[in-house]
C-alpha cells in the first residue's frame, strides 16, 4: 500500500510543465486514433481499398472481440480490463517510462472509447497476413515493446544512452 501511495505523490509533486507536456501528448495521440478511426468509417466503410497489393488494404472492421479477433468475452469484462490498465498505467506511473506509457494509455483509451460508444472497437488496417488493427492497437503494441525493451536492457547501457 506504501509504494501505491509513494507513487501518487510522486506524480502529484511533478510540475506543471511536465503535466502539460504529457497531457498533450496523450491528447495528440488519443485524438490521432480518433481522427485515423473517423476517416476510415466515413471513406472505407463498405469497400475494401488496397493500399499495396497483396499486403495492406484499409477496410473497416467492427471488432467486438480482443486481440487477435478472439471472440467470446463478454463486454463489460473488456471494459472493465480497460479501466483497469489505466489505472495501473497512471498509479504505477514510472518516469523513466513516460513516453511509452503516455502510448500505452492513449491506446488504450481510444479502443476502450470505441467499447463504450460503439459497442465494438473500430479496426481498418488489414495487413494480409495479420489481423485487421487501429492506430491504437499500434500505440499499445509499440508503446508496451518499448517499455519492456527499456526495462530489460541492461542499466549501464540505458544510463549512457
Amino acid at each position: 500500500m506504501l509504494h501505491i501511495h509513494t507513487c501518487v505523490r510522486d506524480v502529484q509533486l511533478l510540475s506543471e510543465r511536465l503535466r502539460v507536456k504529457w497531457l498533450l501528448l496523450f491528447a495528440f495521440f488519443f485524438l490521432l486514433d480518433r481522427l485515423t478511426k473517423y476517416i476510415a468509417i466515413t471513406f472505407f466503410s463498405g469497400i475494401n481499398d488496397r493500399v499495396v497489393r497483396g499486403v495492406v488494404s484499409f477496410v473497416v472492421v467492427h471488432n467486438e472481440g480482443i486481440a487477435f479477433g478472439m471472440k467470446g468475452v463478454p463486454s463489460f469484462v473488456i471494459v472493465g480490463v480497460g479501466f483497469a490498465v489505466i489505472v495501473f498505467l497512471v498509479v504505477g506511473f514510472d518516469r523513466g517510462l513516460w513516453f511509452e506509457y503516455i502510448m500505452l494509455l492513449s491506446g488504450v483509451a481510444g479502443n476502450l472509447f470505441d467499447r463504450l460508444f460503439y459497442g465494438y472497437v473500430v479496426d481498418f488496417i488489414y495487413v494480409e497476413w495479420w489481423y485487421t488493427f487501429n492506430v491504437a492497437d499500434i500505440l499499445i503494441v509499440v508503446g508496451g515493446l518499448m517499455a519492456v525493451l527499456k526495462k530489460i536492457k541492461p542499466r549501464r547501457l540505458r544510463d549512457s544512452v
